[in-house]
């Protein structure tokens, strides 16, 4: 279904407020007629449509004004895309939420699209992805034809398409609507976002060298036009596109330009500036230099204090890691407790599993560990359970239990293969 015309904004009102089909027509037109009217077939006079906003609780503008754009929305919608492009996204969702009377019902459909559209990227950026995905699936899915849409939205719909995908971790799917967004626009401002995400899905799907190619490109220019924000988020994407790579030294040199730059600007959103602290942490822990990877990581923690609970799960995670590697499980088991309520239960299993396993506990290991593996594959956390795989396939050999092994190596490389281009 077509969400672009009259008769779809008339179901999605129905269905919303529990009316059924027959009370939105009844004395008014007949039911042939109003399942053509929401099938788009059909484009109902102003009278008609008057009508059913009365018997649908809504204001008359809403159904009769589909095409008119609102002046006063006009300025809404110029300071939401202000606060996106400074990513000031705090403040973006304040005036969502200062006018929400006034967005309740937006009459022309490409505004109300285009908040949607700056809704979801909100949303996405502020990782709020549970409500970004309802909001895609419930108000942005099924736009069967762009060439119905203007331009400019062409190139957001494509974008966030992009987003949605990557968020469900699809991304040959959102590399597809990258690259669609890319060639649907020829202005630089709109090519760099554009680019940086094509660098991530790169990164994603195991091709380096492309991602370092798109990256490059965005970079230069982040740097040329002083936007230092967006530089910092380069510099941290380049530090963990060397860091996969094993490239240690070029990593830590470009989380230390990210961190150097956001000191020289006073930067104050520390949301980024704790991803470059987590990250540098873990390149001196992949070089199990500890004692520098827990000062990173308790810096850290220490800048996001006040910070969503999910954006402190990763870290928190890897604090325990080290104390399990130094042999400091008392330590580790502390902090496990501490931030139980925090981190994932499967997380929380998986660790427990490796305290486990460290104390030589191995009939409270295979419990925790196989727990932990069944927990992952439902969430489809590739990347934990590939790590559990790790702890698990060698334990298995150490057993003699040589066939079990086997098939989980076989399911290890699996995993570790499918995203690679």
């Amino acid at each position: 279904m077509d969400l672009l015309h009259i008769g779809n904004r008339i179901r999605k009102i129905r269905m919303l407020k529990g009316f059924s089909r027959e009370y939105v027509y009844t004395g008014i037109v007949s039911n042939s007629h109003f399942s053509n009217i929401e099938k788009g077939r059909y484009q109902p006079p102003t009278e008609t449509l008057r009508l059913m906003a009365k018997r649908l609780d809504v204001p008359s503008h809403y159904l009769t004004d589909f095409y008119e754009d609102d002046s006063e929305i006009v300025e809404v919608i110029e300071c939401i895309e202000s606060g996106i492009k400074n990513h000031q996204f705090q403040q973006a969702q304040s005036i969502f939420n200062k006018y929400q009377e006034k967005l309740t019902y937006v009459s022309s459909v490409w505004q109300e699209l285009n908040l949607n559209l700056l809704r979801f990227d909100v949303y996405a950026n502020l990782h709020q992805n549970d409500e970004a995905k309802k909001l895609f699936e419930r108000e942005l899915q099924g736009i069967i034809d762009l060439q119905d849409v203007p331009p400019e939205l062409q190139y957001k719909y494509l974008k966030i398409c992009g987003t949605y995908f990557f968020m469900q971790k699809d991304y040959e799917q959102s590399l597809l609507h990258y690259q669609q967004a890319l060639n649907s626009s020829y202005a630089v401002a709109d090519q760099i976002p554009v680019r940086y995400n094509l660098a991530l899905c790169y990164y994603q799907l195991g091709n380096i060298e492309k991602a370092c190619n798109s990256l490059n490109k965005v970079l230069h220019y982040e740097l040329r036009i002083q936007n230092w924000i967006a530089a910092i988020h380069s510099y941290n994407l380049f530090g963990a596109l060397f860091q996969k790579e094993k490239d240690y030294q070029q990593a830590q040199s470009y989380y230390q330009y990210g961190i150097a730059l956001s000191e020289l600007i006073q930067l104050k959103e520390v949301l980024i500036i704790g991803k470059l602290y987590h990250n540098l942490g873990l390149v001196y822990f992949e070089q199990e230099n500890y004692e520098e990877a827990e000062k990173m990581l308790l810096h850290c923690l220490e800048l996001r204090k006040d910070a969503p609970q999910i954006d402190k799960v990763k870290t928190i995670y890897l604090l325990i890691n080290i104390y399990i590697k130094q042999g400091s499980l008392n330590r580790a088991d502390d902090k496990l407790e501490q931030y139980k309520a925090v981190i994932p239960n499967s997380l929380v299993i998986f660790s427990r599993a490796k305290i486990a396993y460290a104390q030589q506990n191995y009939d409270d290991f295979e419990q925790y560990i196989l727990q932990a593996m069944r927990l992952f594959e439902e969430e489809k956390e590739d990347v934990y359970l590939v790590e559990a795989l790790e702890y698990y396939i060698p334990y298995l050999e150490e057993k003699r239990k040589y066939k079990q092994a086997y098939e989980l190596l076989k399911r290890y490389h699996y995993i570790k293969n499918k995203g690679v281009m």
